[in-house]
């Protein structure tokens, strides 16, 4: 069982599933570490590192989200 982190400001709730402090470079080791125990195959795998070589988290937009939400401002 996983505990859910969310957040409230009166009406306003907030919850992110994820981890924007990870890079690529973290990414591709646990896509080749998933591959590599067999919970994925090769072609989804390729096709999940080409998708991010061509893209990348947008750190501002999510600490404007954030810094919103605290704020009130949803």
């Amino acid at each position: 069982m996983y505990e859910v982190e969310m957040y409230s400001i009166e009406d306003n709730l907030l919850c992110i599933q994820g981890h924007p402090e990870y890079n690529r470079d973290i990414l591709f080791d646990i896509i080749d570490r998933v591959l590599a125990g067999g919970y994925i195959k090769q072609d989804f795998a390729e096709t999940s590192k080409a998708t991010m070589e061509k893209n990348e988290a947008d750190r501002k937009i999510w600490q404007k989200i954030c810094k919103n939400f605290l704020k009130g401002n949803p």
